[in-house]
């Protein structure tokens, strides 16, 4: 087994060791979720640069915390691993700025709804276990989630019905004939 760089650097590469982590404990990557990483890795290779703030000659990681200590883990595992990485210069005015902009990058603007995700992968081969032991989704229990046939209006009474966006605080009701969202 072994990881391929699958993204094409614009000039700037780094190796792993030289990536200085800055989120500290902002995020926690369970054994779960380091499972799932490790497997989307072994399958569709390194496709994501690490963004970087280059301070006193430093690679601070602004993005790729849990991606880098996923690689060094399944270096640890006898996985190949590449020697360098692609990575993305971001400007930073000093250290709060550049933590500023993790918490901006850690964000998630968009919700994810079952919904969505059901019209995302429709026309795609993609079982609902391969999405359970590849992806996380923070808005989406994988484990309850099932694929739906949209244009049959097959919804299920309880699982759209009432469902409740906690960000905007508005109770949004799923037409189980059409799909419309009211």
């Amino acid at each position: 087994m072994n990881i391929e760089i699958t993204c094409q650097s614009t000039g700037s590469i780094s190796t792993l060791e030289d990536l200085h982590i800055i989120q500290d404990d902002l995020k926690d990557l369970t054994e779960g979720n380091y499972q799932k990483l490790k497997k989307s890795m072994l399958a569709k290779g390194f496709f994501a640069p690490f963004f970087v703030w280059k301070k006193d000659k430093a690679n601070n990681l602004l993005d790729g915390t849990q991606r880098k200590l996923t690689l060094l883990k399944m270096k640890e595992e006898g996985i190949k691993i590449p020697d360098e990485y692609p990575i993305v210069l971001v400007n930073a005015e000093n250290y709060q700025d550049a933590k500023e902009r993790i918490l901006a990058i850690s964000s998630q603007y968009g919700k994810m709804t079952e919904l969505g995700l059901n019209h995302f992968i429709e026309d795609i081969d993609i079982s609902v276990d391969d999405l359970k032991e590849m992806f996380s989704f923070d808005s989406i229990n994988l484990g309850d989630f099932r694929e739906i046939d949209i244009d049959s209006g097959d919804l299920g009474a309880s699982d759209f019905n009432d469902a409740e966006t906690k960000d905007d605080e508005k109770n949004q009701k799923l037409c189980p004939h059409c799909g419309m969202i009211i």
